[in-house]
């Protein structure tokens, strides 16, 4: 699918992904919190068919990047050139609009996952699964995890096994955590 960069998502400066992979996570979300968008339905709809064209969906929130290789082999520097994450605050209504930070680590992942330097999933959709079992493990930490699986049934019906996947990924991750913090021998 090919995508439009708005003149809205460039950046006034490239931001270099270093090496390190932790400063270059860290400095990467904050660069992408910075660019978040908060618009109406009707500002977000137009903003979706600028970047994938007249058939796009509607959706909760969408992101787009740009980057570029600089060098070869193991001396290349990456590059973000654009980056911008639109939010639909309408999507979500009155009653979920506390679930709008999920949808933003969503979306922020699935850009970090398809721009880190190393390993990278092959298929963007790889990239979408596992941002979505991001977005429902920070749901479930804060106690919202079924809140945002009864939401994304009620507006993605088409989506229903992904988000149910998900879920029980996130509920699986939790109970490990759980049972590994508690020590028997105490």
């Amino acid at each position: 699918m090919e995508i439009n960069i708005p003149e809205s998502s460039n950046l006034e400066q490239p931001h270099l992904i270093g090496k390190d992979i932790l400063e270059a996570r860290r400095s990467f979300w904050e660069l992408a919190k910075s660019r978040i968008v908060y618009r109406n339905q009707q500002e977000h709809i137009d903003f979706e068919k600028t970047v994938f064209g007249p058939d796009h969906h509607v959706s909760s929130a969408i992101y787009v990047l740009q980057a570029k290789n600089i060098g070869e082999g193991d001396n290349f520097q990456r590059w973000v050139k654009a980056l911008e994450i639109s939010v639909n605050v309408d999507f979500f209504g009155e009653e979920y609009k506390d679930l709008i930070p999920y949808a933003i680590e969503h979306e922020i992942y699935e850009a970090w996952i398809g721009v880190k330097r190393g390993m990278s999933p092959k298929e963007i959709n790889t990239g979408h699964l596992l941002a979505r079992r991001r977005q429902f493990r920070m749901a479930m930490t804060d106690g919202k995890a079924e809140k945002l699986l009864k939401f994304y049934k009620q507006v993605n019906l088409d989506t229903e096994d992904e988000l149910q996947q998900a879920y029980d990924k996130a509920q699986k991750h939790m109970a490990a955590n759980n049972s590994s913090d508690s020590n028997p021998e105490e």
